[in-house]
């Protein structure tokens, strides 16, 4: 057992490095400090790994420090230690970041925002891991996500469970109770693999939206055990399932969470077909990318509140345009305006609301432009002016176009201007851009 000012040698780069304090220990290994580094060591157990896993296991980790990480949400190893023992080098989680298991079950509720960009971001990431050589992640649960309750920021530990290509992680790990798929849960299905990683991603997104499980109706939650493993595995139905009504979820005040009319028409339909359609048929489950672009609406079309101590801080305009109190505390909304954007075939594409301190990203503005909500990639800014109301400043290098509410013609809007925000008012995007309408 390693001690606190112990050395470890790492196998890549011949480096030498005095552990600190213990952190953590858990079936597979302990986890120390680096001294005078923001790094930290999980060495494994000496008898969890034959020497022929271990040494699999090391390739497996040499690879993936080669490879280098997917997203920088992964902690994913720095390099690999082989003395004392065999383990790994990985960046620490920093101390503003709680597992969403706490942050879900034992914390505070975050708001309506925080919870979509923490959904969001873990989508973004498993999207990037399993675009590379296959790899599926295999024991996703609210456990091994550390989020920010502040920012939404998302990192994710124990990467070193990870199937390539189909083959099983020398470790052993298929996934999680409650969160591990169907298939996995009856056995009917040995490894796991990108589409079992999905329904876990779909799982996490459910509870942190709604806080409450997909397969446990007030039947199972007040059955004995074995009706809950049968629910998880060898007969999973959605408890908001609209062809079966067997498993229902009612006892909000007896077991907590939110009905799911809660969320987005958008996002309930996607919760239906992968808890349904993608029940039955793993292949139809719900793709990260899909996530990403109904989570993103979601967060466009977010009216904020005007009661501080409101839980949830906001409330979901989804197709309306206006709403006149906060669906969750009764208080009035903030002031804002709702922008509609449209195609080259006058089709809605989306809307968001604007209240004076959002971004309008490439893809708000600009034609089948992926999601990027970076300051550098948006076209334009919304500010308030003291004098005329919420304004938009053309943040982009091309000129624009706009027109006034009741106009006849399109004016400039070069870079570095503003315009008033009005109902009527619209603005054309410059090449391949979209056109947006203020309907609020």
């Amino acid at each position: 057992m390693l001690q606190q000012g112990d050395i470890v040698i790492t196998h890549l780069q011949s480096r030498k490095l005095k552990i600190g304090k213990p952190l953590h220990q858990g079936g597979q290994g302990s986890i120390f400090s680096v001294e005078s580094q923001s790094l930290v060591v999980k060495m494994y157990h000496p008898s969890l790994l034959t020497t022929s896993q271990a040494g699999q296991q090391l390739s497996r980790l040499v690879n993936m420090v080669k490879e280098g990480t997917p997203s920088p949400a992964f902690i994913w190893p720095l390099d690999v230690v082989t003395r004392p023992g065999l383990g790994y080098v990985m960046p620490r989680v920093s101390s503003s970041h709680t597992s969403l298991l706490d942050l879900n079950w034992k914390g505070d509720c975050p708001s309506w925002g925080i919870r979509l960009r923490i959904c969001y971001r873990m989508s973004q990431a498993f999207a990037a891991l399993h675009l590379r050589r296959g790899y599926a992640y295999c024991d996703l649960s609210t456990a091994n996500v550390m989020c920010d309750p502040k920012s939404g920021d998302v990192r994710i530990i124990d990467v070193d469970n990870l199937t390539v290509d189909g083959r099983a992680n020398v470790l052993g790990i298929i996934g999680t109770p409650r969160y591990m798929a169907p298939e996995l849960q009856r056995a009917s299905v040995r490894d796991p693999c990108i589409e079992t990683d999905l329904h876990s991603l779909a799982v996490i997104i459910f509870e942190t939206l709604l806080f409450h499980h997909p397969f446990l109706g007030d039947r199972i939650l007040e059955g004995p055990p074995h009706l809950e493993e049968k629910a998880l595995g060898e007969n999973p139905v959605y408890i908001y399932n609209p062809r079966d009504k067997s498993n229902r979820y009612k006892k909000y005040d007896k077991f907590g969470g939110l009905p799911p009319s809660s969320v987005p028409g958008r996002v309930q339909q996607l919760f239906t077909e992968s808890f349904v359609d993608g029940v039955a048929n793993p292949r139809l489950r719900v793709r990260e990318t899909r996530w990403q672009r109904a989570l993103a609406d979601s967060l466009d079309n977010l009216v904020p509140c005007t009661n501080k101590k409101c839980l949830f801080q906001s409330s979901f305009l989804d197709g309306r345009t206006d709403i006149s109190s906060c669906a969750y505390c009764g208080s009035p909304p903030k002031t804002f305006h709702v922008l509609k954007f449209y195609g080259q075939r006058s089709e809605v594409l989306r809307t968001k609301v604007v209240t004076g301190t959002e971004w309008l990203s490439a893809h708000h503005c600009k034609v089948d432009q992926a999601l990027n909500f970076k300051p550098d990639m948006a076209c334009a800014k919304a500010e308030v002016d003291p004098q005329y109301g919420v304004t938009l400043r053309n943040v982009a290098r091309e000129s624009f176009l706009y027109r006034a509410p009741g106009g006849t013609s399109f004016s400039a809007f070069p870079p570095g201007k503003r315009v008033v925000l009005r109902p009527g008012t619209r603005i054309q995007f410059g090449a391949l851009g979209v056109e947006a309408e203020v309907v609020k």
